[in-house]
């Protein structure tokens, strides 16, 4: 239904705050209770929590549509904090073993799979999961991290951009 929208120029809803906020504080709930019993570091939660963003937000708007999501906070923390996506470069996460970071992941795959399974619009778990993980790296690790989580999702996207363009 999505596609057909956007196919005829109409746009999805804004989701108003309450909608995210019944999708935001059970999904922060589980990430800090998963982050609590494993005592694994945000610099490995985080990143997985917008992978997970990125794959959703790729199976629902395509890439274009994806560019145009991530575009919302890059613009958002530029106003704000000025920090151009251009000034973070090199920025990189300290490495974790492949154990932690898949079970990070598996960890919001399940948690994306449930909401999106009791009825929420993936759009709305993956702005969720994206607002989360921008907001605890700007806050708890530090700013300059959170627009390298941004910067590591449009790299990404270039990736898949490339690789179905055959470059």
């Amino acid at each position: 239904m999505s596609f057909l929208k956007r196919l005829l120029g109409q746009k999805d809803p804004e989701p108003s705050d309450e909608e995210i906020n019944k999708i935001f504080v059970p999904l922060r709930n589980a990430i800090c209770n998963f982050k609590d019993s494993t005592q694994m570091s945000w610099t490995i939660i985080l990143p997985a929590a917008q992978k997970e963003a990125l794959t959703i937000i790729l199976h629902s708007r395509g890439i274009s549509g994806a560019r145009s999501f991530f575009s919302k906070p890059q613009l958002k923390q530029y106003v704000h904090d000025r920090i151009p996506m251009s000034a973070i470069i090199g920025i990189t996460a300290p490495s974790s073993p492949d154990d932690y970071q898949k079970s990070a992941a598996d960890l919001m795959s399940q948690l994306s799979s449930v909401l999106i399974g009791q009825g929420c619009r993936p759009e709305y778990v993956a702005q969720a999961l994206s607002s989360f993980a921008l907001m605890v790296a700007a806050q708890v690790v530090d700013k300059m991290y959170a627009s390298s989580i941004l910067k590591t999702t449009y790299d990404e996207l270039d990736a898949i951009e490339g690789r179905a363009r055959g470059v």
